[in-house]
């Protein structure tokens, strides 16, 4: 299920904890918790806003990847906000936690996501 700042695939998780957690077990590598970069700011905001606060920081625990990198975090943004994020998964397809979906697969060209810009980051 979708819960904010959520880490876990049972419990619950943002776009942000789906992408970081599923991208550690596609990779078979220690799980980034980044969330531990804004942990501290606990003032109520929108997953967007949470998303944007992450990215806005500087996050130096990724590098940017080639588009269409199998296991890279695909951020979506609108200009230059991030908005949402996911798993890329290949075959234009990504994994992502949604508010009113939960966990799904979405296709790339799905016209809520094909209007965003993306990059794809992986660990650094």
């Amino acid at each position: 299920p979708w819960a904010l700042r959520g880490r876990s695939p049972v419990t619950g998780w943002d776009c942000l904890g789906c992408a970081e957690v599923g991208q550690s077990r596609a990779l078979g590598t220690p799980e980034i918790n980044s969330l531990g970069l804004y942990a501290a700011d606990t003032q109520p905001r929108s997953p967007a806003g949470l998303l944007a606060a992450h990215f806005g920081a500087g996050v130096h625990l990724y590098q940017r990847a080639p588009d269409r990198t199998p296991a890279a975090i695909l951020v979506f943004r609108v200009g230059r906000r991030p908005v949402h994020c996911g798993l890329y998964l290949g075959d234009g397809r990504f994994l992502h936690a949604s508010q009113t979906a939960d966990t799904v697969i979405s296709p790339l060209d799905d016209p809520d996501y094909a209007r965003a810009a993306a990059d794809y980051y992986i660990p650094a």
